[in-house]
Formats: C-alpha cells, structure tokens, sequence
C-alpha cells in the first residue's frame, strides 16, 4: 500500500515528517488514510512517521530517504543520530547469517530446537547470559523479553494481577521503555554474536513464520512469532501498527500451539506454560489492536473471539 498511498494520499507526504523512530503510524480503513499516534507527543514535537522499511540498517535507510527525498536529505532522528542509534550497531554487528536464505535454514532449525519450558526455568534462574558467545533466537526472545518487557515476562509465567493490568503495559512510559532498550543494547554488546538480531534473520523469520502457518506447524510458528515480536520490540514504538498486528498472530499462534499440544500429548507443565503464555498475548493483542486499529475492524472482532474461545476451553478443562 505505501507506494500507490503515497499517490493516492499525497497531503500526508507533503506535511508530516519522517522519522526512523515515528511518533505516528498511518493506516487504512474503507478507502481512508489515518494518522495515529503510537506514542505520547510533547508539546511542540513534530508528528513523525517512517517513510522507509525499518527493519533495515542505517545504510539501506539513507540509500532509500536519499532515494525519496534527494541526496541531500540527513535523517537525524533518535535512531540515526541519537540514543537509539545503537540499534543499527547490533544490526550490523554479527556476522551470520550471511543472506536470507542462509537466514531461513538458520531460523528453520532454531525454532526445531527451541524448548520454551527449557527456556522459561532458565530465564528465571539467571538474571544475564553471560558468558554467551552466540546468541540464538529462543535465548534472544526470552532473556530480550524480560529485559525490554518485565511485567508482560511475570504475566506469562503465571502472575495473574499483571495479566489484568495489560493495557497499562502495552501503553509504555517512553522514558521507562528507552531506559529498558538502554539496558537491552548495552547487553547485546557484550555477546560477540547475536544472529538473532540482523536484517537477514529478522526478515527470514517472516517468510518462516508463514510458512509454519500455511503448514499448521503451530508451535514452530508460536516461537518464531515470540522471536519476531521481541525483535519488533527494539525496532518499533510498541503501538505501531506493525508490532500490534503481530500480536494478534502471536496470540493465535500460541492457542493453535496449545491445541495441537494437547491433541499430540505433552507434560502437564508445558501445557500450563503456554496457557499462561497464550492468556497473555491474547490480552496483548486485544489492547493493541483497540488502540491502534479500533474496534470497529475485523481485526478487532478475531481477537475478542480468540479470548471467548480461549477462556471457554479454560473454564471447561478446570471443571472437568
């Protein structure tokens, strides 16, 4: 849609800034461009949207600005000139994988191999990952998770009073999420190699994950969502429309997981790990998606479905 609306909406991309880390979001409903807020504006503050693909380094996003906006053109936001830039470094850091195909074998196998009940007691036993030489997509999305997303991390472990305080999660404090990204980028500097954080995987893990979903592999696309919603997590304001419709499918992947656990048989402890997951990102997405699309859409009614059958099945199984 972003080439044709440039076109078709030309007003917007005349008066509204850019930003490789936006304030706002643009997007469409029965024919109408929106302009949204996807994080607090002050006073002042220009309304800012990405005009580029953000998942690309600080190098593919000049050459694309430069491209649109002329050669001259110097983006100076928070993530090419600021406190964010630190993002791009991590990106660019490792060396592996070296194309997108090599991306695709590389998340292919990690999300074989990935245990989220290995995972999830390891992440409560060590506070960092230190010594790590390599880090690989399940340990990215477990330990980046609790650093970047704290209370939603208790909440998936079982803490029910951070369950039903969601919406106060999803809708940041912006100095308290930059501080946690701070904190997230300064750890991934002492790992030598985070594949897990590169343009090749991130992008690969997209085509991965449709792949799981058109397969019905859903708990191979349940932690390939997990992986892609962590990293989303650095790379855009938690609101936008891009991190809040992946949470829908993350929530869908985790209760399609949990189905197909039960059919096939596993430990009692791993269904309960991913029903407390799956209750979870259901209440993510259920807020995400109110805020950034409305409840007026389609993707509103799915996601309020998903929680009545979840919950239904829940109250049949502790009954029974």
């Amino acid at each position: 849609m972003e080439p044709i609306a440039v076109g078709l909406y030309p007003v917007t991309a005349l008066h509204v800034k850019h930003s490789c880390r936006p304030n706002s979001a643009v997007i469409y409903k029965q024919g109408k461009q929106h302009l949204i807020t996807i994080e607090a504006i002050q006073p002042g503050e220009p309304i800012t949207i990405a005009y580029v693909d953000l998942i690309s380094n600080k190098k593919q996003r000049t050459e694309q600005l430069k491209k649109r906006f002329g050669q001259n053109y110097e983006c100076t936001c928070a993530r090419c000139a600021g406190d964010l830039s630190g993002i791009d470094d991590l990106l660019d850091k490792s060396t592996i994988p070296t194309d997108e195909e090599e991306g695709r074998k590389f998340i292919s196998r990690c999300i074989k191999e990935w245990s989220v009940l290995d995972m999830a007691r390891l992440t409560e036993q060590k506070e960092t990952w230190s010594p790590m030489q390599v880090m690989e997509p399940s340990y990215f999305a477990h330990f980046l998770g609790k650093t970047v997303l704290p209370e939603v991390h208790a909440a998936t472990i079982g803490d029910k009073r951070r369950q039903q305080a969601m919406r106060s999660y999803v809708i940041q404090d912006k100095a308290q999420l930059l501080e946690r990204l701070h904190l997230a980028m300064e750890a991934l500097v002492h790992v030598p190699q985070v594949p897990a954080f590169t343009v090749h995987a991130i992008r690969a893990a997209e085509k991965v994950l449709v792949d799981r979903i058109k397969a019905g592999k859903w708990v191979e696309a349940s932690r390939c969502s997990m992986y892609l919603f962590v990293a989303y997590c650095l790379l855009y304001p938690p609101l936008h429309p891009k991190v809040s419709y992946h949470s829908l499918i993350f929530a869908r992947s985790c209760w399609n997981a949990l189905v197909e656990m039960e059919l096939i048989g596993v430990k009692r402890k791993l269904e309960k790990t991913y029903a407390n997951g799956t209750r979870t990102w259901i209440e993510w997405a259920k807020v995400a998606v109110d805020l950034a699309f409305g409840r007026e859409t389609g993707l509103w009614r799915e996601v309020v479905e998903l929680q009545w059958v979840f919950d239904r099945e829940q109250k049949v199984k502790a009954s029974s």
